[in-house]
């Protein structure tokens, strides 16, 4: 059994697919590659996406555990861009269903967040939520991820579904990820596209040091 490495875009693994030597053993649905050491599967953005790429991919190859990469937005004061770091805890966005008992950002049966273990002990830790919203506002965090947790540092469009999928599947999942965005200064898609080709190189830096 071998770990997935999982990215939500190409150019987020494209440093890693070359320099590790990935070859692609399957496009459709899901991009899939291989190596000595990993499968690497490319999920596209979305949680929808997220969690049936997982679970597709579990499926169909023997995994022992997953590990995703990639670029998040951030609303902090103390992280910078190009910063590197360890997910703790894992928060859905898009959910409401506190009629019923349940927390803000909670799906029904399903945990109210994930926690992960964590897998590099140099970075620090900062917690993440999850939506199918691009947040390049403080409209959007404060409607988004400020009712769920206000310690919530960073947001992306994809861990949250992979760490559901995984959890339904009894699988462990860790995350790594680099700030290539925060709010607040200049426009967070220009953010984005400035710090992508570091990001996919740093990436593929810290792969180098996993067992």
């Amino acid at each position: 059994m071998k770990k997935c490495l999982l990215f939500a875009m190409f150019d987020e693994a494209a440093h890693t697919i070359k320099e590790h030597q990935f070859k692609l053993i399957q496009k459709q649905p899901y991009e899939v590659y291989e190596n000595d050491q990993f499968f690497l599967l490319i999920s596209q953005i979305g949680l929808v996406n997220a969690g049936s790429a997982l679970t597709w991919v579990d499926s169909n190859y023997e995994i022992s555990e997953y590990i995703n990469f990639g670029m998040v937005g951030c609303n902090s004061n103390v992280l910078n861009i190009k910063d590197i770091l360890n997910i703790k805890n894992v928060y859905l966005g898009n959910v409401d269903a506190t009629g019923f008992g349940y927390k803000m950002g909670q799906v029904p049966q399903m945990p109210a967040f994930y926690t992960l273990k964590g897998i590099k002990n140099e970075y620090n830790t900062a917690n993440i939520c999850s939506s199918d919203v691009f947040i390049n506002g403080f409209d959007k965090y404060n409607s988004i991820v400020k009712p769920i947790e206000p310690n919530i540092e960073l947001f992306d469009m994809e861990l949250a579904g992979f760490a559901q999928a995984a959890f339904r599947l009894k699988k462990e999942i860790n995350a790594i990820k680099i700030v290539s965005d925060i709010l607040g200064s200049k426009s967070n898609e220009k953010q984005f596209l400035e710090v992508k080709e570091f990001s996919s190189n740093k990436i593929s830096e810290i792969i180098k040091t996993l067992n």
